[in-house]
């Protein structure tokens, strides 16, 4: 479905959405309207009155925005936001965009709560536009896997187009609450002027280690080393401690197209909490890799190999693979060798989730190590 006629009433450019009119001005008075309209055209904002301008930007104002970042690397692309998703190449706006909620049990019976802003053909594609629809999700961070149930579905009020992208602000488009059996204080300082501050967090949230120069799970970060804050500022991890609760509830955010956002007093950089795709590997494959290329290429490997796997931000190092390996792709191990690394793991994803077929030596293909 799309805008299916345009026309003129009450001095308003006025759009048929399904048969029934939906000026701006109507939309904000009732934004149930915009439950009706599945497509993906919005209304113009050259077709606003000056008023409908000023309402909408009153409605922006209403939202959660987080300070954001995503520096350059020395080729001028992001460490790990190499490729925007389909997602974040869509502008946000209240014709095209809705919220829904859904819920995923564990296997501890706790249940996930899922709230995510997705555009309408993604509704749709996904099969997500009636209460009760329900879609496999992989969250491995979240240790939770198997079938989410739609629960509610509601209108997206926040118009991007009057969002000023200088001001490196942006939106909230996931809420993941869910109750998680271990959570640490880590203890940062911040320097002479703003002391120390404490975050508590999981230990799988990936934060920017600056001794490393990469995403690492916070837990992996250890008392001594750096973490990077806003304006290319870094802190030093002083200390962690795991609370003493049987389980505390946590919430994990997605930020709209920049990945990356700030938390804490001093502001530290973290990367967003993902819907993560589940990994199979065989047994004994950190084994393999650690005999041909050292303990640092298994932490590569687990850390950052996996972890780009996971979320399907691959970067430029990938390989497809033709012959026998037709369907197979190859990502590189930095660090194994010269260049991009001549260790490589083989993989594929199939039914949604991550299979790993082995590790290769100098390219070697016909010699799969698994």
């Amino acid at each position: 479905m799309g805008i299916l006629h345009s026309g003129t009433s009450e001095g308003y450019t006025s759009y048929t959405m399904d048969g029934a009119w939906k000026p701006p001005k109507q939309a904000f008075l009732n934004p149930q309207l915009l439950m009706s309209y599945w497509g993906n055209d919005p209304i113009p904002l050259n077709d606003f009155s000056e008023q409908e301008i000023e309402i909408q930007y009153l409605l922006n104002e209403k939202e959660n925005f987080v300070v954001t970042e995503t520096p350059q690397s020395e080729d001028g692309l992001a460490p790990l936001d190499r490729d925007y998703g389909l997602i974040d190449q869509d502008v946000i706006t209240p014709y095209t965009w809705k919220w829904i909620e859904l819920k995923l049990p564990r296997k501890d019976g706790v249940i996930l709560k899922v709230k995510l802003r997705r555009p309408n053909w993604w509704l749709i594609q996904s099969g997500l536009t009636e209460l009760g629809a329900t879609i496999p999700l992989s969250l491995g961070e979240m240790e939770a896997d198997g079938v989410a149930r739609l629960v509610r579905i509601w209108p997206n009020q926040l118009d991007m187009r009057l969002v000023e992208a200088k001001k490196n602000l942006q939106p909230i488009i996931s809420v993941y609450k869910h109750k998680s059996p271990e959570t640490w204080d880590y203890v940062l300082d911040l320097g002479p002027d703003l002391g120390r501050d404490t975050l508590a967090a999981t230990p799988t949230h990936p934060f920017w280690s600056v001794e490393s120069d990469r995403w690492m799970q916070i837990g992996h970060i250890p008392p001594g080393e750096h973490v990077s804050l806003k304006d290319q500022q870094q802190a030093q991890m002083l200390s962690k401690h795991r609370r003493a609760t049987k389980g505390e509830y946590v919430y994990n955010f997605e930020v709209y197209k920049d990945h990356h956002y700030f938390v804490g007093e001093g502001l530290a950089w973290v990367h967003n909490c993902e819907t993560w795709k589940t990994i199979s590997e065989s047994q004994g494959l950190t084994r393999a890799i650690e005999k041909a290329y050292g303990k640092n290429a298994v932490e590569v490997f687990e850390m950052d190999i996996k972890t780009r796997l996971a979320t399907g931000k691959l970067g430029g190092n990938i390989h497809r693979l033709k012959g026998d390996l037709k369907g197979w792709q190859a990502i590189d191990i930095p660090g194994t060798g010269k260049g991009r690394g001549a260790g490589r793991i083989v993989f594929r994803e199939l039914g949604g989730e991550i299979e790993i077929k082995g590790l290769v030596k100098g390219h070697d293909y016909g010699n799969i190590i698994n």
